[in-house]
């Protein structure tokens, strides 16, 4: 059985999903854990960006996909797709993707991303190319279109 779990102290986020079972003292363990890291200072805080979400010099702030993709309300493999592409492109900076980064980084979305995506990317690409949510560059090269580029840059700066 898969154990997944999601702890947020302050700026700290602590994410995990595997085959450990966790109890309910290790659970505990890990979150005085976690209180002292933020206590001790031992964590850089960031300055927080101005309105709108983007840092000082125009970037916008680092998000992992999984907040990406609980964002998109994420539930099936287009918005993991989404998620891993926005977070590829508005993140990284990439101007394009290949498959197989894609595929990275949607795993990386633990709590959304299911084995089975893996095995249905190709058609979830070819169905997302013909609904215009992204682009086919090459064989295997993908981006954001522009109209998805714009919504989800809104949506990773806060905005709706």
């Amino acid at each position: 059985m898969t154990s997944k779990i999601r702890i947020k102290v302050g700026d700290v986020e602590f994410e995990y999903e595997g085959e450990t079972k966790f109890s309910k003292d290790e659970i505990k363990d890990l979150f005085a854990h976690l209180e002292s890291f933020s206590a001790t200072g031992k964590i850089v805080e960031r300055p927080n960006p101005p309105e709108g979400g983007r840092t000082a010099n125009g970037g916008i702030r680092p998000l992992h996909t999984s907040t990406i993709a609980s964002r998109l309300d994420a539930k099936g493999a287009q918005k993991v797709v989404l998620a891993a592409a926005a977070h590829l492109q508005l993140i990284e900076g990439k101007e394009s993707f290949s498959r197989q980064e894609l595929l990275t980084d949607m795993k990386t979305a633990t709590m959304h991303y299911k084995a089975t995506m893996s095995s249905n990317l190709s058609n979830t690409l070819q169905t997302m190319v013909s609904q215009g949510a992204i682009n086919q560059i090459s064989a295997d090269a993908y981006s954001l279109t522009e109209t998805k580029h714009a919504e989800l840059e809104r949506l990773v700066a806060g905005q709706s």
